[in-house]
């Protein structure tokens, strides 16, 4: 499978893509040549996709991955990806997200109408940041949308992606659709705290799908996420099983200047890092990921470098307890709820550096 995306191949963001993408097992190949650094922007993209189209190496019945570059990660394999699309019958899946853009020419759009009533999920409206498709179906969909651009001028590829899917796709014999579960890709714009990183690889809460793209469109805030996904899955190939803690009102967080902890709603840069030793026992991670926060018996907490009997916790019933069967919520700051173990949230990477990543590890190397 093809793998092709749009960018520059020297920045930081690319290079994740890349690494990402060939550890994923795809043939990569970015649009702008090394050298070329003027970035490739709406129908721009059209028209140097086309090209590469064309060349004799692409035979019409090859599946190809578009991506743009400097927002998007691989994480799940080749085969995967490849499966899910052949299972799906269909020639061309784009990328679901929240909202319909660009904005609505008239309050009566026929465009965000359709997509409007297309689907019941969240991820409805169709984004042509990712796709996936025979080579020749994404040929015959560029050359209709690049002969209304040069007709109308609509330079948008989004909206010309979603006029062909709505107007023309039936003419051409094609079947496209909007990815609505999730299944392939993920789209972390407007649904990002959907998104759980769950031993290795990344789940959404809403549809239980594990896509294997993720696309942080909309707010770039979520890119670093990205990157420090690729870092853990570069040190870790297998996944690490990262946990948060949660009681009734939110995620629990270590306080940077008292031994206690506190719940807050939202995940930030010092929600507590869990870190599953078996089925039934975790330890966590100080505030720094410097060390362990160890429980004694008389309701005291302490740092220690490297796991022993005082480290480990233990998950009964949903229920977190220490070795000596003091329920965690004992050593909180009158919290007053029982706590369990919940999927690690995606947005809680966001705060998240490499000097933050590289701690932990150092930390976990220890165990």
């Amino acid at each position: 499978m093809l793998h092709v995306t749009v960018g520059h191949p020297r920045t930081r963001a690319m290079l994740d893509l890349q690494e990402s993408a060939e550890r994923a097992g795809l043939r990569f190949r970015a649009l702008r040549p090394a050298g070329e650094r003027e970035r490739i922007i709406f129908i721009d993209k059209y028209v140097t996709f086309a090209q590469i189209l064309n060349e004799p190496s692409i035979r019409s019945h090859d599946i190809i991955l578009f991506t743009d570059a400097y927002d998007t990660l691989v994480i799940g394999g080749a085969n995967e990806i490849g499966r899910a699309f052949l299972t799906s019958g269909d020639d061309i899946i784009f990328n679901g997200e929240t909202t319909f853009w660009p904005p609505a020419t008239s309050p009566d759009d026929p465009l965000q109408a359709y997509f409007d009533n297309y689907s019941d999920k969240l991820c409805r409206y169709l984004n042509s940041g990712c796709y996936i498709g025979y080579a020749g179906a994404i040929k015959k969909m560029l050359s209709e949308c690049l002969a209304w651009s040069q007709e109308d001028g609509d330079h948008d590829d989004q909206r010309l992606a979603c006029r062909f899917m709505i107007n023309a796709a039936e003419r051409h014999n094609l079947k496209i659709s909007v990815d609505v579960e999730c299944k392939i890709f993920g789209t972390l714009g407007g649904s990002l705290n959907f998104y759980h990183y769950s031993g290795g690889s990344v789940r959404n809460s809403q549809t239980g799908s594990w896509p294997s793209v993720i696309h942080a469109n909309g707010d770039k805030s979520s890119i670093g996420i990205l990157s420090i996904i690729n870092s853990i899955q570069r040190i870790y190939p297998e996944g690490i099983d990262l946990l948060a803690v949660k009681g009734q009102r939110g995620f629990l967080h270590n306080t940077l200047d008292k031994n206690g902890f506190v719940i807050h709603e939202k995940p930030s840069k010092d929600i507590c890092v869990a870190v599953r030793l078996g089925r039934n026992s975790i330890i966590l991670l100080s505030a720094d990921n410097t060390s362990l926060r160890s429980f004694h018996p008389n309701g005291g907490i302490s740092t220690a470098k490297w796991a022993k009997n005082w480290e480990k916790l233990n998950i009964v019933e949903e229920k977190i307890f220490t070795c000596h069967g003091n329920e965690l919520n004992n050593y909180t700051q009158k919290i007053n709820t029982s706590l369990g173990v919940c999927e690690f949230p995606l947005e809680a990477f966001a705060a998240w550096t490499n000097e933050h990543l590289c701690r932990l590890m150092v930390t976990l190397s220890s165990l």
